[in-house]
C-alpha cells in the first residue's frame, strides 16, 4: 500500500506527498499506513497556521508593518478573518503560497478542514471521494458525454496530498498579477524531499525581512497621526517567498529567478555540494507555474543550471531585468517598468535564458539595449557552446570579437564625452543619449553590410572618422575567421555579426562611462 501511494504520478499531489515526508527521506519504503496518516495530518495543519497573516502595525506612520499569521483555531473561530469583503483594507492578506484566491478562500479553507477531519476520525486513505478545484486547481471538471459535468474521483490520500500543495509554505511562491502563483519542479519524490528540504532552509535565512514591509518614503515621519489613511503594504514576500527572488516582473523572471536564487543562496552560506545536487536534478526537468487559474510550464537545461551554481545567475537575471536600458527610456530616470517594449524586452531576455537556440537569441539581440558588464560570461556561454541549430566559436574568436566590441564602445563613449559641453545640464544623461546614438549607427552599418568583409571594414571605418585610434591588435583571431568563413575554419556571417553587435553593446567594468542610478526594485508596489 505504501509504495504504491508513493508512487504517485501527478505532480501537483506529488509535491503534497513530498512536503509531507521530506523530514523522512531517508526511511520513505520502511513508513506505515498510520505513519503516513500522521505526516499528512501535520502537514495541512502546518499549511493552516499560514493561511491568512495580519500585521499589528498601522500604516502612514512612516515605519515598517510587520506581518504574522493568524493561528488556525482564530481562522475557525473567527469565519470572517478566512473571507470577507475588505480585509486587505485592514491589513490581512493570504499568504502568498495559499493556492486559492480571495473570492474562493472559504472554500478551499472549509474543504481542506473537512479533509483534515477525514484523515484525524480513522476512514481509508483509498476510500473514493470527488477532488474539489478548491484544493486541487490543476483539477478540470471532466463532462465525459454526460448532460451535466462532475467532478472527477480519486482517493483521499491524492486528495490529502493536494491539499497539502495547495496549502505548505515549503514551496516558491509571489503575488503575480494579483493572483496567488508557485512554481513546483516535477521531480521523483526522493529528489523532491531535497529540493523542498533545501528550499525550506533558504527561505528561513531571511524569513523576518521577507515579512516586513517598507515604509513608504513619502511619509513625514514626524507626524503622530497620517494626515489621511494610508492602505497596507503588502510584505516583500509577496515578490517571493525567498530571498533573492527577482523584485519584479516574476511572471517572467521567477522561474530562472528561483535558480538563481538557489545558487547565490549556497554560495553565500556553504551550501554548495548541496545545491549542486538540486540545481542537477532540476535541469532539464518540468518547472510548473501554477495559479489558481493557470498553468503553464518551463524547462531548463545544463547551461542554465551550471550559471546558477556558480552563483552567477541570479546576477545576470538581476543586471538584465533592471540595470538594462532600452533606446526609448534614455530620456528616463528610470525604466519603463509598464511599457510594452520594457515587457517585451523582459519576454525576450527570459526565453532566451530558458531556450538558449539561435531563433531565441535573434529575438533578444533584436531588442536594443547596453548589456551590463556581469553579463559577459552569459554570452559566453552561449557563443562556446555547441546546440543542434548553431556551431559553437573557439574562445579565441569570441575573446576576440570581445576586444573589438569593447573598443567600438569605448570610441562612442568617448566621442560622445567630446561632443557634449562640460557646462550641459544633465551631461552624463546627454553622453549616455549620445553614445547610444553612435552605437546604433554602428549596428546599422553591421545590418546592412553585404558580408563579413563589408561588415568589418565599414564599422572600423566609422570609427576611425571619431579619432579614437587603431583597432586593437588582439582582435585580430575575430576579423580573420569573419572575412575567411566557415569552409575555411572561420565563422558565419551572421555569427560575425552577432559576436560584434553583442560585444558593442556590453558595457566594460573598466569604462568610466557613467550610468544613472535606477531605483532599487524595492520601490515596486505591491498593491498597485
Amino acid at each position: 500500500m505504501i509504495a504504491r501511494m508513493l508512487n504517485i504520478v501527478h505532480p501537483y499531489p506529488k509535491y503534497g506527498l513530498a512536503a509531507a515526508v521530506y523530514h523522512q527521506s531517508n526511511r520513505l519504503n520502511d513508513l506505515q499506513d498510520d505513519d503516513l496518516r500522521l505526516l499528512l495530518i501535520e502537514a495541512i495543519e502546518r499549511g493552516l497556521e499560514h493561511f491568512r497573516m495580519k500585521t499589528d502595525d498601522m500604516p502612514g506612520l512612516g515605519q515598517p508593518m510587520t506581518y504574522h499569521p493568524i493561528k488556525a483555531t482564530q481562522l475557525t473561530d473567527e469565519p470572517k478573518l478566512v473571507q470577507s469583503a475588505g480585509l486587505a483594507a485592514r491589513g490581512v492578506f493570504l499568504f502568498p503560497t495559499i493556492v486559492t484566491t480571495d473570492g474562493d478562500a472559504k472554500g478551499t479553507y472549509d474543504n481542506a478542514s473537512t479533509i483534515l477531519k477525514d484523515l484525524k476520525s480513522g476512514r481509508g486513505l483509498d476510500t473514493a471521494i470527488d477532488l474539489s478545484r478548491s484544493y486541487a486547481p490543476t483539477t478540470a471538471k471532466i463532462n465525459n458525454g454526460k448532460r451535466s459535468q462532475s467532478p472527477p474521483r480519486s482517493t483521499l490520500f491524492e486528495a490529502a496530498c493536494s491539499v497539502i500543495t495547495t496549502l505548505t509554505p515549503v514551496k516558491p511562491a509571489a503575488w503575480i498579477n494579483q493572483r496567488n502563483t508557485v512554481i513546483l519542479p516535477d521531480l521523483e519524490i526522493e529528489q523532491l524531499c531535497g529540493f523542498i528540504e533545501l528550499f525550506e532552509k533558504m527561505a528561513a535565512t531571511e524569513n523576518i525581512e521577507l515579512l516586513a514591509s517598507s515604509a513608504p518614503k513619502s511619509t513625514d515621519t514626524r507626524r503622530a497621526k497620517p494626515e489621511k489613511k494610508s492602505e497596507f503594504q503588502r510584505p516583500p514576500m509577496f515578490h517571493g517567498n525567498y530571498p533573492y527572488a527577482p523584485q519584479r516582473d516574476a511572471a517572467t523572471f521567477g522561474p530562472v529567478g528561483l535558480l538563481g536564487a538557489i545558487g547565490y543562496w549556497a554560495h553565500r552560506y556553504n551550501q554548495l555540494p548541496w545545491a549542486d545536487k538540486v540545481l542537477s536534478d532540476l535541469a532539464g526537468r518540468p518547472l510548473y507555474i501554477i495559479s489558481y487559474d493557470s498553468i503553464s510550464q518551463v524547462h531548463f537545461s545544463h547551461h542554465v543550471t551550471d550559471l546558477a551554481r556558480e552563483g552567477k545567475l541570479s546576477e545576470i537575471v538581476n543586471k538584465l531585468a533592471y540595470e538594462t536600458r532600452l533606446g526609448e527610456e534614455i530620456d528616463e530616470d528610470r525604466p519603463l517598468w509598464s511599457d510594452p517594449k520594457r515587457q517585451l524586452f523582459h519576454l525576450a531576455t527570459s526565453r532566451f535564458l530558458q531556450l538558449f537556440t539561435l531563433p531565441a537569441f535573434r529575438d533578444f539581440l533584436a531588442m536594443r539595449t547596453a548589456y551590463p558588464a556581469e553579463t559577459q560570461i552569459l554570452f559566453e556561454r552561449y557563443f562556446m557552446n555547441e546546440a543542434s541549430d548553431r556551431p559553437l566559436i573557439d574562445r579565441s574568436i569570441v575573446e576576440a570579437a570581445g576586444v573589438l566590441g569593447q573598443w567600438l564602445n569605448r570610441v562612442a563613449y568617448f566621442a560622445a564625452y567630446a561632443d557634449v559641453s562640460e557646462k550641459k545640464a544633465d551631461r552624463d544623461k546627454e553622453v549616455r543619449k549620445a553614445k547610444a546614438k553612435i552605437i546604433v549607427t554602428f549596428e546599422s552599418v553591421a545590418m546592412s553590410a553585404r558580408d563579413p568583409l563589408a561588415m568589418i571594414s565599414q564599422v572600423i571605418s566609422q570609427a576611425g572618422r571619431l579619432g579614437q585610434g587603431d583597432v586593437p591588435d588582439e582582435a585580430k583571431p575575430f576579423l580573420d575567421a569573419a572575412m575567411i568563413g566557415p569552409a575555411n575554419g572561420g565563422i558565419t556571417a551572421e555569427q560575425a555579426r552577432h559576436l560584434l553587435m553583442v560585444y558593442m553593446r556590453l558595457r566594460s567594468s573598466a569604462t568610466k562611462d557613467k550610468e544613472s542610478d535606477i531605483s532599487p526594485a524595492s520601490d515596486y508596489d505591491l498593491n498597485g
